[in-house]
Parts: C-alpha cells; structure tokens; sequence
C-alpha cells in the first residue's frame, strides 16, 4: 500500500504539510461529520497538488528500485489506502492514471489495484466512478471495502434492531460491485470488513456472536456469488490480533481466544472446502 488518504499513517496530510500547506484537521473515530467533511475537502486536493504528488512518487520509485520486478514476496501495488474523490473525480482519475503508469514503467509484472472501497456508501461525493477509473488505469483487481459501523449501518450498542437492515445493505453492496467486476472483467477482492465485539465491548474475551453471525453471512454471499459465475477472488479479514494505534484496542481485532471466529474463518479459508471454486 503506497499511501492512504486518511492521517493515521502519515498518508496524504503527511504530504501535504511538509510541502507547506496548513495542517489538517485532527479526525478520529468519534469525529463529527462536519470535522470529517472538512477533512475530506482537504484531503481529496491533494490529487492536483503537483508538490505532492512529486513527494508521493519519490516514495513510489524509491520502493520500485530497491524491489526486483516480480519479487515473490510481493502481492499487488495498491495505490493509496481508501482514495475517495470527494467531489474531485476527475483529479483523482487523473492523478491514478499518472501514477499507475509511473509503476508499470518500473515494473510491469506486479498486479496493481487502487485500493478503495468500492463506489462508497453515500450516492454524492465520495462516489467513485469505477468504470472510467478502470478504463484509463487498467487496474488487475478491484477492492471492496465493507464498514456497517463506520458507515451507520450498525450500531452496535443496538444490535437487535440493525443487524437485519445491515446484512441487506452488506448484500445489496457485495452484489453491486460483484457485478461491476464482471462487467469490467477483473477480480474482486473483499479487503477490508469486520464488526465489533457483542455492544462494542472491547476487552479481549468479550462475545462476538454478532460478529461471527455477521461473518458467517458475508461468506455464504461470497461462496453464492462465486456459484453463479462472478469473479470473487478472496476475502481479508479486518484485523488480525491487534487493533492499528488510531482505533480504540479491542474494536476490531480478531484475537487467538476468539475461537468461533477463528474457526468460522478456517472452515471457510480451507483449500479443500471448496470454497470460491466456480462449479
């Protein structure tokens, strides 16, 4: 992943700042929609930024020199963790295209992918046109990103009256972008989902049925859409042992004591299941 549109790895603010622009403001998982648009109308200028593109790819060929075309130990080139247009769609095509075409100049055998959720959950603003992105880059996968807590779909504290209303969302968002793989014939991968632990507890050893109900589904939609000739390439599940350090401990993070999880997980993933085998 060669960089993320969001601060907590440095990603685009790190840029933008150190080529002298005014820093970002602070978001965070409990953040208001009027900090977080703030933000995203910050963050999605930086795909004209000449300044900080030239610090993006300085990054980009010093990584592309020290790794040998088609180094084993490398999976895909992603450019940017979740890039969102915010209103900036042609800026972010624009800046994609130049990007993807730096690398495959270095490096031609390495798949390459955005990195995004998908379209997004909002119809406005951060929707990505996959189709005309796809067209100019020519991506060899495409991402999908699931996050019903994050997007408002589930509230955790109230389970019982939206996870119903969450597996529709999650299917109808699983369907959609399985069809738009299809129909720009690339795979897709499911790269980034989880739920949190039963009320959002976040001590280690806390319940997660309605995690691993939640899971469950997400892999019986998968294995059905695979069945009926869409290109679903895999899953990663969101995140293993620990939480990154922006997100509260305990949120996300799938621990060696969530057994059921583990299991749900194995059974699925097992090269003799079947699983993500069109029939």
């Amino acid at each position: 992943v060669l960089g993320n549109f969001w601060s907590w790895s440095g990603g685009f603010p790190a840029y933008a700042e150190w080529a002298g622009r005014r820093p970002f403001p602070v978001i965070g998982p409990d953040s208001s929609i009027f900090q977080m648009a703030r933000f995203f109308i910050r963050a999605a200028r930086v795909y004209s930024d000449p300044e900080v593109t030239m610090r993006y790819q300085k990054l980009v060929s010093a990584i592309l020199e020290e790794v040998p075309s088609g180094h084993e130990a490398i999976f895909s080139f992603q450019l940017a963790n979740e890039p969102t247009p915010f209103f900036n769609s042609g800026h972010l095509q624009d800046w994609a295209a130049e990007q993807t075409e730096l690398i495959r100049s270095k490096n031609k055998h390495v798949p390459i992918t955005l990195g995004g959720v998908g379209e997004g959950p909002l119809a406005f603003g951060t929707k990505t046109n996959l189709g005309k992105i796809q067209s100019r880059c020519g991506f060899d996968f495409l991402t999908v990103h699931i996050w019903p807590e994050n997007w408002g779909w589930f509230d955790p504290k109230r389970p019982s009256q939206t996870f119903e209303s969450t597996l529709r969302k999650t299917r109808s968002y699983l369907v959609r972008h399985a069809e738009i793989a299809k129909s720009l014939g690339v795979p897709l991968l499911l790269e980034e989902i989880n739920l949190a632990r039963d009320f959002k507890r976040l001590d280690p050893g806390s319940p997660t049925n309605y995690r691993d109900r939640y899971l469950g589904f997400v892999q019986e939609e998968l294995l059905d859409l695979s069945h009926r000739g869409f290109p679903v390439a895999g899953i990663a599940y969101w995140t293993w042992e620990t939480d990154p350090p922006h997100e509260p401990l305990g949120w996300y993070g799938i621990r060696p004591e969530d057994h059921s999880t583990i299991e749900l997980i194995k059974k699925f993933s097992s090269p003799t299941s079947g699983v993500l085998r069109p029939k």
